[in-house]
């Protein structure tokens, strides 16, 4: 906008409008972050993830969807009062939403889930008897190579010596 064509009404639009982009935006983060990682450095790492990007939707949202074109007060008064009010109105219940949710995730996942169970544990014992027959097969190999060290006609004790590069001392 030119200089003189910023009016009153204009002022109020983009309130509004960093009223509502800050509600939503508050409502995002609630959602991704209704299970955080217990990690401090996991728990880091996704806030940054989250935040690059909202930091650069704010951004763009100033530079191209309001009439200042500009940062002003009173859009960040807007963003400001949108993160408050959906903390204050909405965040409980979005909260108790959620938790229903995962309730019913879980209820609805929990026969795949015991399925994926049972069969790992009827998987469990022939994965067991294939790494044991490939660790007997290893320590077999490793006897095979210990005897082969061994000198020919000077007794067990008396094995091939180590390379050894040369250093200069």
């Amino acid at each position: 906008m030119r200089g003189g064509d910023f009016t009153a009404l204009a002022a109020l639009s983009d309130f509004f409008l960093s009223l509502g982009g800050a509600a939503v935006l508050s409502f995002v983060y609630q959602i991704a972050f209704s299970s955080a990682p217990r990690s401090k450095l996991l728990n880091c790492a996704a806030h940054a993830a989250f935040f690059a990007p909202a930091g650069l939707f704010a951004f763009c949202f100033v530079a191209g969807a309001t009439a200042a074109r500009s940062p002003r007060w009173y859009i960040l008064a807007g963003a400001a009062v949108g993160a408050a009010a959906y903390i204050k109105c909405f965040s409980r219940s979005v909260a108790r939403a959620l938790v229903r949710v995962k309730k019913l995730l879980r209820k609805l996942f929990a026969p795949i889930a015991a399925l994926a169970l049972r069969s790992g544990r009827v998987l469990q014992k022939p994965l067991i008897k294939v790494y044991n027959r490939t660790a007997e097969a290893r320590a077999r190999r490793a006897k095979r190579r210990e005897a082969e060290n061994v000198v020919d006609g000077e007794g067990a004790s008396t094995k091939k010596q180590p390379f050894r590069a040369y250093t200069q001392t």
